[in-house]
């Protein structure tokens, strides 16, 4: 690669890391001199989850998986996929003191695969280069909000987020295979990275889709046949119990209600704010009109990454905004879907920097830094009524691609034509032939 090409790139990782670092150490200060000087408590001395609480994600995962049934013999009705607990039982067996290090352990392998690898599938360049660059994403990393919540929560979403970055690097290299059973084991663990499988549904790797679709349903059936007593039929209904209990207390409910992206819970805050009332709309007619918003809007963006754009970034970009939008409702932490697409955004080659571009780099930096600078009843912060917004504007300005749209409607067009005039030819041979 030229080497005035790599300063290039170098310059801009490490600006954006230098902005989401004062970003970040803004807000520490910020939450600092509101705990210290002010004595104020929680939620204004932080801006993470309750102290009290730390790996409190984590803690319960290990605690459900430690009794083999975790959806009937623990003490709260578990959410989590079957292979979860299944995954995580050797780790019960060890001593308490070794949980936490692990789960940091097994999330510091991976980024130190992930972003390298990421790197390399995008710039060829020399050892030197590669390891200051990737120094410069992990700062980017360890200093985003996302990263920091989900380490404070102890969420497996960390591990999860790595394998996908491993995915997305794997696209052009002999370790797609292989990458692909990873993803599929994250599909067994959460839902939601099964959106990854556009990327080589528009590559039309047939194969990879069915390795990671096979390995996620593999997985889950075994777990669901050695959990518990080992009837499946047993497992899906306390699995079932789990996700209503989930569904009640954080979507329809008010819990967490301060950590969330989505545009879900930035209307269920702002409503109450404008009405003045507290909470009382009605919750089921919100999510019934949701469903449909956040469907129309996931299939959108899967033309978008399918059909529409022909740059890698924006494909996973988009990919990042569907594991968002489509679920009801995304924890802080799942911006973390972002990052294998803003890393591609850092490191591509292009120089060009259109309005849209310049509004998603503003977008990316605004989502990666912590913005609980005020908190409204139910400890409901500022951050739900700006992440929301930013996450929309992002979507608006990634889809404002007004050539890319062209060039296919023109493409369109013309195999209507070419069809729609092998038809009449058609036509006309069978009535000669006649």
């Amino acid at each position: 690669m030229h080497e005035t090409s790599t300063r290039v790139i170098t310059r801009r990782v490490a600006f954006f890391a230098y902005v989401i670092c004062c970003g970040c150490l803004i807000a520490q200060l910020f939450h600092f001199i509101q705990g210290y000087f002010f004595a104020h408590s929680y939620p204004w001395n932080t801006y993470l989850f309750k102290p009290i609480e730390r790996f409190g994600d984590w803690s319960e995962i290990i605690a459900a998986s430690a009794t083999q049934d975790p959806y009937f013999a623990y003490r709260r009705q578990s959410s989590y996929f079957p292979f979860t607990y299944l995954l995580l039982q050797p780790i019960t067996t060890l001593a308490k003191e070794w949980h936490v290090p692990i789960y940091f352990g097994v999330a510091s392998i991976l980024y130190s695969i992930a972003i390298p690898s990421l790197v390399q599938s995008q710039l060829k360049m020399s050892r030197r280069h590669l390891l200051v660059l990737s120094g410069a994403l992990l700062s980017i990393l360890l200093f985003s909000y996302p990263f920091q919540f989900a380490a404070d929560r102890g969420n497996i979403d960390l591990w999860i987020f790595a394998i996908i970055m491993i995915f997305v690097a794997s696209q052009n290299s002999p370790w797609l295979w292989p990458a692909s059973i990873l993803l599929g084991g994250t599909v067994a663990l959460k839902i939601y990275p099964l959106a990854m499988i556009l990327l080589p549904l528009k590559q039309r790797r047939l194969g990879c889709i069915c390795v990671i679709v096979g390995t996620a349903m593999g997985l889950s059936w075994y777990s669901l046949q050695v959990l518990g007593t080992g009837e499946i039929t047993r497992n899906l209904e306390g699995l079932a119990r789990g996700l209503a209990a989930f569904r009640h207390w954080y979507i329809k409910e008010m819990v967490g209600l301060a950590f969330f992206v989505d545009p879900y819970n930035f209307i269920r805050v702002l409503m109450p704010l404008i009405s003045g009332e507290n909470y009382g709309y009605d919750r089921d007619f919100l999510l019934q009109n949701y469903k449909y918003f956040s469907f129309s809007l996931t299939c959108l963006l899967s033309v978008y990454a399918l059909w529409i754009t022909t740059c890698t970034w924006r494909t996973v970009t988009a990919i990042g905004c569907i594991m968002l939008i489509f679920p009801y409702i995304s924890s802080d932490y799942k911006i973390l879907a972002l990052l294998p697409g803003i890393f591609l955004y850092l490191t591509r080659t292009e120089q060009t920097h259109t309005r849209g571009q310049k509004m998603i780099h503003g977008c990316f930096i605004l989502l990666l830094i912590p913005k609980h600078y005020y908190f409204f009843a139910h400890q409901t912060s500022l951050s739900v009524l700006v992440s929301a917004p930013l996450l929309l504007i992002l979507i608006a300005s990634l889809l404002w691609e007004p050539d890319a749209w062209k060039a296919r409607y023109q493409q369109l067009l013309l195999w209507s034509r070419s069809g729609l005039q092998q038809k009449i030819k058609n036509l006309k041979n069978a009535v000669t032939l006649g």
